[in-house]
């Protein structure tokens, strides 16, 4: 289950860096880029040590809302600091759809029984033995 989560996830993520990919093109043509990945990354990504391994469903929900709070929150900081109309319009569509990504997993959380495992932490698993 943990496996269909993580490709759902991802396919999300794919459609939302091609619509937002075909929206900067339509807002700003073959204009070039001022910002590099660099200066955004880890913007939606969850804090470093909350994935680990041999977490459950329910945690990695729960790590994915906790990481679009994240986005929707860098997303309504960096609107004190914009003052071009498109480029707001389009961050406030972007904290917007945050919000909804985190209603729509907060939904799918809800649907998940409080059981579902393993929920392991990783002082729980042994170590693999050597040959």
């Amino acid at each position: 289950m943990l496996v269909i989560f993580f490709k759902e996830m991802a396919g999300y993520e794919v459609l939302h860096g091609e619509s937002l990919a075909q929206r900067r093109k339509d807002l700003f043509g073959k204009t070039p880029r001022n910002i590099t990945a660099e200066m955004i990354w880890n913007v939606e990504a969850p804090d470093e040590n909350r994935p680990r391994a041999f977490m459950s469903v329910r945690q990695a929900y729960e790590i994915a809302i906790e990481s679009e709070e994240k986005a929707y929150n860098f997303f309504d900081k960096a609107l004190a600091h914009l003052t071009e109309k498109e480029t707001r319009e389009l961050f406030e569509e972007l904290r917007d759809e945050e919000a909804e990504h985190k209603k729509m997993l907060v939904q799918k959380l809800m649907a998940i029984p409080q059981t579902e495992g393993p929920d392991l932490t990783d002082e729980d698993v042994d170590e693999p033995s050597e040959f």
